[in-house]
């Protein structure tokens, strides 16, 4: 029994009825307050959208189409419910997360590919994520890590031959004025006058 089936139990009561009048108010209440049950049960028991279904009856939006519970024209999906077309099924999404419009809820932008010297920051000015440097003001990204670079030969290895100073990749040997790739090998010469690299790797 609702409040309102009670109330009018109560005044007729109140007013000294007769014993018929008394039994059938109860009853009519107690069969009101079982069809409000009966309507909540249905109700809580609905399928939202994209359920299987066999008739109205049995959705949420009361709209079986194609064997689905779908959305009446005019509307789109929101949730498990039914909203109009123009309004937004997400709530406000957080910087630089997009709203998934099918499923009603926020995710996270896709990030974008960086360099090791990079990180990934929200730019709140166009709301989108961006890759910023991750080194510092005195640094230089040098084979994907934040160096402090050479003042002469940045990141290159600097070398230094008969008082004069050159620069090698920094996979590369330092030999004898020349730089020796990484395969090779800087070798002493025969008879100790300075050394020379061998492409092959060998020395004589």
């Amino acid at each position: 029994m609702d409040e309102c089936g009670f109330d009018e139990v109560t005044k007729a009561v109140a007013g000294s009825p007769s014993r018929r009048t008394v039994l059938r108010l109860l009853a009519g209440a107690l069969l009101g307050g079982g069809g409000t049950l009966l309507r909540r049960e249905a109700a809580a028991a609905c399928r939202g959208t994209g359920t299987r279904c066999t008739h109205d009856r049995q959705c949420c939006t009361e709209h079986c189409a194609r064997d689905r519970c779908r959305c009446r024209k005019g509307q789109k999906p929101c949730r498990g419910s039914c909203i109009p077309e123009q309004n937004s099924c997400c709530p406000k999404c957080q910087p630089c997360e997009e709203c998934d419009a099918l499923g009603g809820t926020c995710t996270p932008q896709l990030a974008p590919l960086c360099s090791p010297c990079q990180t990934v920051q929200c730019d709140s000015a166009s709301n989108t994520l961006i890759c910023l440097p991750n080194c510092g003001a005195e640094q230089a990204c040098c084979g994907g890590n934040c160096v402090t670079p050479d003042p002469v030969c940045g990141c290159d290895q600097r070398c230094q031959w008969s008082g004069v100073t050159y620069c090698c990749n920094a996979n590369e040997t330092c030999c004898n004025g020349g730089c020796c790739p990484p395969e090779g090998a800087c070798c002493a010469n025969p008879g100790g006058s300075g050394e020379s690299c061998y492409a092959d790797g060998r020395c004589p």
